[in-house]
């Protein structure tokens, strides 16, 4: 009877000791869980941001434009096809990482980047040949050279109009469910 009830106390340490592992594992979890929707929170706080900085941005140089004829005050002899063409080309950004097609917040934050930087650059960024290839300069090689055979593809189906930026964003975003890409992750 005393060696039952030795070996029946033997085993509660170790019972204890599994219950108190998962229960660590479970906190942690719930702490990566916590982290993970700040981290969403910011980057949808930081969007709104963005989209509100642009907007005023807008409104502000609507408002400043004199309401008498601006055509008047161009020069004449610069071409009417550029006549709102910023030809400075703007700061690259800083960037930690190429965007991969991870998952959907990378998408997001890419994303936002490039909106924000063709809304800080709103001339510059005019034609939608312009967003395309300096937003190819964020991407991974892998993820450009997708990019480039998608718009090869299309322009052998005889694409009928130019690809635009928000094509380039439909088509990041597909890949991020494509399952070839999920393995190289």
């Amino acid at each position: 009877m005393v060696s039952t009830r030795a070996r029946s106390l033997g085993n509660q340490p170790e019972s204890s000791t599994t219950s108190d592992d998962h229960n660590a594992r479970l906190q942690q979890l719930n702490d990566q869980i916590r982290e993970r929707e700040q981290q969403l929170a910011i980057l949808h706080a930081q969007q709104r941001l963005n989209e509100l900085e642009a907007q005023i941005r807008e409104d502000t140089f609507i408002e400043s434009r004199p309401t008498q004829d601006i055509a008047a005050e161009l020069p004449q002899n610069r071409p009417a096809d550029n006549m709102d063409d910023d030809n400075e080309t703007p700061p690259r950004l800083e960037i930690k990482d190429y965007y991969r097609g991870k998952n959907m917040l990378e998408f997001k934050d890419y994303k936002d980047r490039m909106l924000t930087l063709f809304a800080r650059h709103r001339l510059y960024y005019r034609k939608e040949e312009r967003k395309i290839n300096d937003a190819k300069l964020y991407l991974d090689a892998h993820v450009k050279q997708k990019w480039l055979n998608f718009v090869s593809a299309y322009e052998r189906r005889g694409g009928a109009t130019p690809l635009t930026f928000d094509d380039m964003l439909s088509h990041l975003e597909m890949q991020i469910n494509d399952p070839q890409n999920q393995l190289r992750h």
